[in-house]
């Protein structure tokens, strides 16, 4: 027997369920949240600033100049995030956007 069974007051706990396509808007949410995050820091590399002597320097690191190894090291590693989390969380989007008139039309939602 389950609690809502037994117990007429505690139909609430039906609303609760857990189903997959609230578990995959979930994942939709952090990855949407994730993707704005790790986007600003992946674009950080490529902010560049000029000095009056004519130097360029990272806007977030003015310590680091550009066309120099440390902004490439930290250029090769925004790209690997990049293509990896950005791209990947693109990609799928589209896909879904593309895909959902069909998914609705068959009535697949989860």
């Amino acid at each position: 027997f389950s609690c809502c069974a037994r117990h007429p007051r505690c139909s609430w706990l039906e609303a609760l369920k857990w189903t997959w396509p609230n578990t995959l808007n979930i994942i939709g949410v952090l990855l949407k949240t994730g993707f704005s995050t790790v986007s600003a820091v992946v674009f950080q590399p490529m902010t560049c600033y000029s000095h009056p002597n004519g130097k360029r320097s990272l806007l977030k690191f003015s310590n680091v100049i550009c066309g120099e190894g440390e902004q490439a090291a930290l250029l090769a590693v925004g790209l690997v995030i990049g293509s990896v989390f950005v791209f990947a969380f693109f990609t799928a989007s589209v896909y879904a956007a593309y895909k959902l008139p069909s998914w609705s039309r068959n009535g697949k939602t989860g």
